[in-house]
């Protein structure tokens, strides 16, 4: 048994020596990408696994067939699949799939309904390859949004990454801010985590935003500590802007930025 148990261990740390020579020579390789080293890692995550799995046969009492090793062996490997089964497949959504994915929301368009549904039907084919669905659609156009009734899949919540989208009127609006950053103290670190709670990459509402930075940065010439309460003029200030917050709901921004195309 026990020369059994060095065996395995020698073959184990065969494999962490070939490991490390081969992280290092991908390193030190200027031409190496990012889906290379992906590739790399899955690789040494497999030959771990095999080697912890030759532990598990020898030194332990339970089944190395049993729950524990599935359940490693499956949070190990399934971060790696929806990528991996999105560049394996040679589509017109393979790049859109890999570069237009915001936490769990898909931003793409097309240039006409055609190339619309097909990118929706591809879409959803290839990442159900790899278990995901993809079940919430909208569109600014009523024939797509047609189809996505008829598929189940149309969503009537057209929020992405803080900012609602009225698919109807094609246009962006801010609904909502105010209750979302008045839940803070009047303190330095409450005026920062409000501003932090705006997300708005366009700068679409930037006017409204500088006035908390100016506030802000009055704060560290002052010398305030994170949880000391703003003087009594910058907390009017601070609660002046924070009212001023509602009228943000009334704004709406043309989504399109050139009228006469679907994009």
């Amino acid at each position: 048994m026990m020369e059994e148990a060095m065996r395995r261990r020698k073959i184990a740390r065969g494999h962490l020596t070939r490991i490390t020579r081969g992280m290092e020579e991908a390193l030190n390789n200027p031409d190496t990408t990012l889906d290379d080293l992906e590739d790399l890692i899955e690789e040494f995550n497999t030959k771990l696994l095999i080697a912890e799995a030759c532990q598990d046969e020898v030194l332990n009492h339970h089944d190395p067939d049993g729950e524990d090793f599935e359940t490693a062996l499956t949070e190990v490997r399934t971060y790696i699949l929806p990528r991996r089964t999105i560049r394996r497949k040679d589509s017109i959504m393979k790049k859109e799939l890999q570069d237009n994915i915001y936490v769990d929301n898909l931003l793409s368009g097309a240039d006409s309904e055609k190339e619309a549904l097909e990118k929706y039907e591809e879409a959803c084919k290839m990442l159900s390859s790899a278990g995901m669905l993809l079940n919430k659609w909208t569109s600014n156009n009523r024939s797509v949004k047609v189809r996505f009734e008829l598929g189940q899949v149309l969503s009537e919540e057209h929020k992405v990454l803080g900012i609602r989208w009225d698919s109807y009127d094609d246009a962006l609006g801010f609904e909502g801010v105010y209750s979302q950053i008045t839940t803070f103290a009047s303190t330095k670190r409450g005026l920062l985590s409000s501003v932090g709670r705006i997300f708005d990459p366009l700068g679409l509402i930037s006017p409204f935003t500088l006035q908390a930075k100016m506030l802000f940065q009055q704060c560290w010439r002052l010398g305030l500590q994170w949880d000391e309460e703003l003087p009594a003029d910058l907390s009017c200030e601070y609660q002046n802007w924070l009212k001023s917050s509602q009228d943000l709901s009334e704004l709406r921004f043309p989504r399109a930025y050139f009228p006469n195309q679907p994009w």
